[in-house]
């Protein structure tokens, strides 16, 4: 899981969307179990305090609206963009996570 968090903090969307659709189709994960375990890392990770409370405000956000039955994929976008806008929040650039 440490590279979708790599990947969420550093690859193009195109690149971020591929290796989460690998995740859910060749190793059988649901997005709900990529969103959980990204919110683990993500409370393990610093960010700035702002940074990090829009992250888990939009987590919160894909949980829901997967629990409300919405399209995977939607969502799966709306996860991947938020980190991309948290890219942008943060002042200095984010270093990989060593794995």
């Amino acid at each position: 899981m440490l590279r979708v968090i790599n990947s969420l903090l550093n690859d193009d969307f195109t690149t971020i969307y591929s290796k989460l659709i690998h995740l859910k189709t060749i190793k059988g994960y649901a997005l709900q179990d990529i969103l959980t375990e990204v919110s683990r890392f993500v409370q393990m990770i610093e960010l700035p305090t702002k940074a990090l409370i829009h992250v888990l405000e939009k987590l919160s956000d894909i949980e829901y609206r997967l629990s409300n039955g919405t399209n995977e994929k939607l969502q799966m976008s709306s996860l991947i963009s938020t980190f991309i806008m948290v890219r942008s929040m943060c002042d200095s650039t984010l270093k990989s996570i060593p794995t």
